[in-house]
């Protein structure tokens, strides 16, 4: 903020709003601390120039924050290794590296098969219609998927389009 030279123009409570910001990282600290109300902050964006010094002091409030994750995370200082700090810096920095990662498969990890038998919207419109029909004719209710041909497993034999 101040030490990067982005508050020409600034007034001299935006610059003290502003500075406190960046030790603070809160708005409502900042206002207390420099003694400017949180709407006038919130005005004062408005402004382009406000606007990017507030974006420095927010990137400067960010990297304090994260130092002190880093010493926590390794242990320095007083205090103690936090391995969970650890992590979380690492999968910040380097998600490439440290995402989760989830895999979706079949039995024994093999791929997933789908089984159907219809090749076409056409024969879909076809089963949907020969399905009303039947329904007609039927007094109790349809088991699931017997639309298509499947049965309630969700798995059509390819043979006959029935599960």
């Amino acid at each position: 903020m101040a030490s990067r030279g982005r508050t020409k123009g600034l007034t001299r409570k935006q610059r003290a709003f502003l500075k406190a910001y960046a030790v603070t990282g809160t708005i409502t600290h900042a206002a207390i601390a420099s003694g400017v109300s949180r709407q006038s902050h919130y005005k004062w964006l408005e402004e382009m120039a406000y606007a990017q010094a507030f974006s420095e002091a927010e990137n400067e409030a960010i990297d304090t924050l994260l130092q002190a994750c880093r010493n926590r995370a390794l242990g320095e200082g007083a205090n103690k290794a936090s391995d969970l700090l650890l992590i979380f810096l690492l999968k910040g920095k380097l998600p490439h590296i440290f995402r989760d990662r989830y895999e979706i498969s079949g039995p024994k990890g093999g791929p997933i098969k789908h089984q159907t038998d219809v090749k076409s919207t056409a024969q879909i419109q076809e089963r949907i219609k020969e399905w009303f029909k039947r329904e007609e004719n039927r007094t109790t209710s349809p088991a699931p998927f017997d639309v298509l041909g499947g049965s309630s497993n969700g798995v059509v034999d390819s043979e006959n389009g029935r599960g």
